[in-house]
C-alpha cells in the first residue's frame, strides 16, 4: 500500500486521491510517499544541492530569473560549490553522496549540523534566492512526478520487484530512498548505496523519466544498488574463461535491457501495448553500444523468458561480443 509520512500527510490512499492531495498541500510541506519499498520525496535542500551541482557543470536546465543582488548571491553560491566539488560527477565523489544523504533527511527550515561549514554557507546563501525563484515550480513538478509514479508502483511495484529479484544474483534493495529533483546529474538520474539502503536521484524534468517511463526509471536505478558489481564480476569470469577482454559496460546494458523489458511486460499486461524501453527510445544502444542490442535480444532475452540460466546467458553474451 502507499504510505505517506510528514507534517501534512498520512494514511493509505489511492492514486487519484494522492494526485489531488499533492496539489492541495502547501509548497513547503514535508512529504514522503512510501510504496512497494520505495520512499519518494521532494526535498528543498536536495533540490537546491542538485541545482548548484548542475550550475557548476553548466548542465542544460531552466535558468532562474535573477538579476542584481540575487544574481550575485546565486553566483557566489555556485562558485562556492565549484571550489568545494569541482566538476567531478556526483556519483564518483563520496563527499557529494554523503552530503546528499544528510540533506535528504533535513527539514526545509534547517541544515544538518554535519554539513561542512563552507558548503552550509553556500547552501544557506543560495536558499535565500531559491525559495523565491525556482523552488515552487520545481516542487510542483516533483510532486506531480511522485503522484504519477506512486500510482503505478501501487499497482505494479511488487510485481516488478519480484521479477527483478528473480533476474539478478543479489538481493533486491530492502529500502530505496528516491529524491525527485529538477536536476539529477548529466543523464537525469543516478544511484548510490547498497542492497540494505539505496539512494536514487531522479529528475522530474528529464523527458526520459516522465510518464510511463517513471516506472522503468525507478527500477533501473534501484537495480544499480546491488546488481552492478555482481554482474560485472560474473562477466569478467566468463571473459577470463574465453581468454578475452570483458565487453565494456555490458553489466549496464543488461540493467537497461532488463528494466526496460520487465516494465514493458508489466505495462502491456495493463493495456499499455506501445511502451518503448528507455535505452531504445533514447538511442542509448545506438550511441554507446551499437552491437549490444542484438546480442541481448539473442542471448539475454531467453534468460528473461525462463529458457536459459543466468550463467548460460552471460556466457553466451560474452561469446557473442568477444
Amino acid at each position: 500500500m502507499i504510505r505517506s509520512t510528514g507534517k501534512t500527510r498520512g494514511g493509505s490512499i489511492g492514486f487519484f486521491l494522492l494526485l489531488g492531495l499533492v496539489y492541495a498541500l502547501p509548497s513547503g510541506a514535508a512529504q514522503r510517499t512510501a510504496v512497494a519499498g520505495f520512499e519518494l520525496q521532494s526535498n528543498f535542500w536536495v533540490n537546491l544541492h542538485e541545482r548548484l551541482l548542475a550550475a557548476v557543470r553548466a548542465q542544460p536546465l531552466g535558468d532562474l530569473a535573477l538579476g542584481g543582488e540575487e544574481q550575485t548571491i546565486w553566483s557566489g553560491a555556485v562558485e562556492g560549490y565549484r571550489h568545494q566539488f569541482g566538476a567531478k560527477p556526483a556519483l564518483f565523489d563520496p563527499r557529494i553522496t554523503a552530503l546528499s544523504d544528510q540533506l535528504s533527511e533535513a527539514p526545509e527550515d534547517s541544515l544538518p549540523a554535519a554539513v561542512p561549514a563552507d558548503v552550509a554557507a553556500a547552501l544557506q546563501n543560495a536558499a535565500k534566492v531559491y525559495r523565491h525563484h525556482g523552488w515552487e515550480d520545481d516542487d510542483k513538478a516533483n510532486r506531480f512526478w511522485i503522484a504519477v509514479a506512486a500510482g503505478m508502483l501501487e499497482d505494479a511495484g511488487e510485481e516488478l520487484k519480484k521479477a527483478h529479484s528473480q533476474v539478478y544474483p543479489t538481493p533486491w534493495p530492502a529500502r530505496v530512498r528516491v529524491d525527485v529533483t529538477a536536476a539529477a546529474g548529466p543523464v537525469g538520474a543516478y544511484t548510490f548505496g547498497t542492497e540494505a539502503r539505496a539512494h536514487s536521484m531522479i529528475s522530474s524534468r528529464h523527458l526520459g523519466n516522465q510518464g510511463f517511463a517513471a516506472l522503468e526509471s525507478l527500477f533501473h536505478e534501484a537495480s544499480h544498488a546491488g546488481a552492478d558489481d555482481a554482474l560485472a564480476s560474473a562477466i569478467r569470469r566468463h571473459a577470463e574463461k574465453l581468454g578475452v577482454k570483458a565487453p565494456p559496460d555490458l553489466w549496464h546494458a543488461i540493467i537497461f535491457y532488463t528494466s526496460g523489458e520487465l516494465t514493458r511486460r508489466a505495462l502491456a499486461a495493463r493495456g499499455v501495448t506501445d511502451y518503448i524501453p528507455y535505452a531504445i527510445r533514447q538511442g542509448v544502444y545506438a550511441r554507446a553500444w551499437p552491437r549490444y542490442l542484438e546480442a541481448l535480444k539473442a542471448n539475454w532475452q531467453p534468460y528473461l523468458d525462463g529458457r536459459s540460466t543466468l550463467d548460460e546467458a552471460l556466457g553466451r553474451l560474452v561469446e557473442a561480443l568477444r
